[in-house]
């Protein structure tokens, strides 16, 4: 029979502990990524979104036109979904520029 040291096998105990709580700290986060993506999956699809075309005059910036538009309290937001829909990858818009901004159906 082969003799274990006490040390060995309380290294053992603690690296299976340790092991059980990272696999369950990853399970959580994995759970909390799962519950966000649904959230924001169904948030978006949840409200069909209707878009105006509009062309940019001169002095419109996309904050302003996104308050104007009463779709949403959230201006930053609406900004953001704007960008994301016309493909801009700045806030920087010109005029005679045709983008399309969320309204309320």
């Amino acid at each position: 029979m082969i003799a274990v040291s006490r040390s060995y096998m309380r290294y053992r105990r603690n690296s299976t502990k340790i092991v059980f709580v990272l696999g369950l700290c990853l399970t959580i986060i994995a759970a909390l990524l799962m519950s966000l993506v649904v959230n924001y999956l169904t948030t978006e699809n949840s409200n069909p979104t209707s878009y105006k075309a509009i062309t940019i005059q001169q002095g419109d910036t996309l904050w302003e036109l996104a308050a104007e538009s009463n779709y949403s309290s959230d201006i930053s937001a609406l900004v953001d979904k704007t960008m994301r829909y016309n493909n801009l990858r700045s806030t920087y818009i010109e005029p005679g520029q045709v983008i399309y901004i969320p309204v309320r159906s």
